[in-house]
């Protein structure tokens, strides 16, 4: 099985008006057997809260650094199963949606930094024939 490097950058507040939050994840992917040569391929995460989405939730009591890590982890599971799947696209976007993503079942502690961190993951076989 071939395995991923995912290398997350430095995290930006991208929040526009329209918005409540947006964070900017930017990351690079290489095959493990790949490393230190010119492979790597960068991308970018988008997480997107709505200020519908956001209102008269819990979201709203958080600190900035609470909700931009709480956002990486919800992006980061999406990325993970996309990169497993080998179907990551250059740019990624996720809308979280409040009802399936409740501030409250993530505690910002728990969940690590965003910037200059590292995840392995690895890609599903794919099966030839039927």
């Amino acid at each position: 099985m071939k395995t991923l490097r995912l290398t997350f950058g430095k995290s930006e507040n991208i929040t526009r008006p329209d918005f409540a939050a947006i964070y900017r994840f930017p990351f690079t992917v290489i095959d493990t057997d790949l490393i230190g040569s010119a492979e790597e391929t960068r991308h970018s995460l988008d997480v997107k809260v709505t200020a519908t989405q956001r209102a008269g939730l819990p979201w709203e009591e958080l600190s900035e650094p609470d909700t931009r890590k709480i956002l990486f982890e919800i992006g980061r599971r999406k990325i993970m199963d996309k990169a497993e799947r080998d179907n990551l696209s250059a740019m990624e976007e996720v809308i979280v949606n409040a009802s399936e993503y409740r501030a409250s079942l993530f505690n910002p502690s728990d969940i690590m930094e965003p910037d200059d961190t590292i995840f392995y993951v690895e890609k599903e076989r794919r099966r030839i024939g039927f």
